[in-house]
């Protein structure tokens, strides 16, 4: 429990899927493909987000409960001993369509955030692109950046 809430991931579905083309120069082993992980995050019993992430093949190698359990990017340590090293984010406001509102008990159309995000690895191969559509009042994103001077 973190601050008193209970959160909880339900695994919607978990397949084997061709890397998407805008990917395929970076994703690790892409000409094997990989796996598509949908899952729905709760926090209290409620929906606050629908995640699909693309990961490496070997993650459809694990254990259905392990898959379940963990986040993406222990998922992704798990895998290769060391995790992930790098993370672009891109963030932006879009309407819930039908499907994406069902699933988080809002109304078509309602106001969510769009957190996309690719990961990589400390060889700097691509690991994980994942979307994430998130109830913004359960949710708050902070940012910290840190310039050096000189050289």
């Amino acid at each position: 429990m973190l601050q008193g809430l209970k959160p909880e991931m339900r695994v919607l579905s978990l397949e084997r899927v061709d890397v998407p083309a805008h990917l395929r120069s970076r994703f690790v082993d892409a000409d094997k493909g990989c796996v598509l992980l949908r899952r729905l995050h709760l926090v209290d019993g409620r929906p606050i987000a629908v995640g699909a992430s693309y990961l490496p093949r070997a993650i459809g190698d694990l254990a259905p409960d392990v898959v379940a359990g963990l986040p993406n990017y222990a998922l992704l340590g798990a895998i290769n001993g060391k995790g992930v090293a790098h993370a672009d984010i891109a963030i932006r406001a879009q309407a819930a369509d039908r499907d994406v509102a069902r699933m988080l008990k809002v109304g078509t159309g309602s106001p969510l955030l769009v957190m996309t995000r690719t990961s990589s690895f400390p060889n700097g191969d691509c690991c994980d692109l994942s979307t994430f559509h998130i109830c913004p009042e359960r949710y708050e994103f902070c940012a910290s950046c840190t310039f050096q001077f000189g050289a």
